[in-house]
């Protein structure tokens, strides 16, 4: 059934290329909807309605997090509850070494996501772990002094 209607909804594209060699309305049709997606997305990323803003900007494959919006606009986008919108925190596992100062896997994680409005918290837990392992309490005091 699906293929009976691909088939036709072709049949139905060849007849009005064909008839716009002929016809100047169905030459305008078909000019009409050339890129028709493009325009619609070019025509919808400014618009005033968050709405149409947020769709455009999924779309493109960015987060709402990393859009702006004024006073009016936040009260409607967060009664939308969209998962993109709802802040984020990156938590990152590092050796040691790495706690301070990072590791590129971490500057890659900030990197992209320095357009969001998200936090990203490097731990060692694997430290915690050793802590956890020590049974007695002066075991610990000698460690933390």
């Amino acid at each position: 059934m699906n293929s009976l209607y691909n088939i036709s909804i072709w049949f139905y594209v060849v007849a009005v290329y064909f008839a716009s060699l002929f016809n100047s309305k169905a030459k305008l049709w078909i000019n009409g909807r050339k890129n028709i997606f493009q325009k619609i997305k070019e025509a919808t990323k400014n618009q005033k309605n968050p709405r149409l803003r947020i769709k455009a900007a999924l779309e493109e494959g960015k987060s709402v997090r990393a859009m702006t919006f004024d006073e009016k606009e936040a009260p409607i986008v967060a009664k939308f509850q969209l998962i993109t919108y709802k802040p984020v925190l990156y938590l990152c596992n590092v050796d040691e070494a790495s706690v301070k100062t990072g590791n590129e896997f971490v500057d890659a994680l900030k990197a992209s996501v320095k357009d969001e409005n998200a936090e990203v918290l490097v731990l060692a837990v694997g430290t915690e772990a050793d802590i956890n392992e020590l049974d007695d309490y002066d075991e610990r005091h000698a460690i933390f002094g």
